[in-house]
């Protein structure tokens, strides 16, 4: 994964930045919420990235803070929610808002934003109302697996392999009542019982 980019911003639009890197110029779509965070054309910036590969597409999405990255990880991880969605609802309103509405059941104020429906905000609100209502303003944890605690790498690796977020989570809490703590164990575990 390309964690983040950082380097002089040479193009931006409400929809994508372009950053070189020491003549490597990364395009990347962004949300609404990051587009307003980006300094000027010609300075120095840092955007933190997700790559999205379908088929033989790669699409690089920028955004201006962790926690963002982190909101559209989760939400893209619901069935019926891909990356143009997800980043539709975080151009909608900043990250922090969406965490809160969906960790509050409001589908409503979800539904409100173009292109989410009643099913899809539904089930936002089912599969990470509980998650999100735990978290806390900031950015819960890294989720780059270097030196990340075996949780978090566990449940990256599931949600590579497909795993609903659902799934993932019953899984690791299953895994912690049997003590099991190893990255590699939990994820035999988790695959054994889904």
């Amino acid at each position: 994964m390309i964690d983040h980019v950082r380097g002089r911003l040479v193009g931006k639009s409400p929809a994508e930045a372009i950053i070189d890197v020491n003549g490597v110029a990364f395009s990347a779509r962004i949300s609404l919420t990051t587009y307003d965070k980006l300094p000027s054309v010609g300075s120095e910036a840092q955007i933190w990235t997700r790559l999205f590969v379908r088929e033989e597409q790669f699409e690089l999405f920028g955004f201006a803070s962790r926690d963002e990255r982190w909101v559209f990880e989760e939400l893209i991880s619901i069935s019926g929610v891909g990356p143009k969605l997800a980043l539709t609802l975080l151009s909608g309103m900043p990250a922090n808002d969406v965490r809160e509405t969906i960790a509050a059941g409001d589908a409503a104020r979800l539904k409100a934003v173009r292109g989410i429906g009643a099913k899809i905000a539904d089930r936002i609100v089912l599969e990470l109302g509980k998650k999100f209502a735990g978290s806390t303003t900031e950015w819960p944890v890294s989720t780059a697996t270097t030196g990340a605690p075996a949780i978090i790498q566990a449940r990256l690796a599931l949600q590579s392999l497909g795993l609903s977020s659902v799934e993932i989570e019953k899984s690791i809490d299953a895994a912690r009542a049997q003590n099991i703590e190893e990255v590699e164990e939990i994820i035999k575990f988790a695959l054994r019982k889904s």
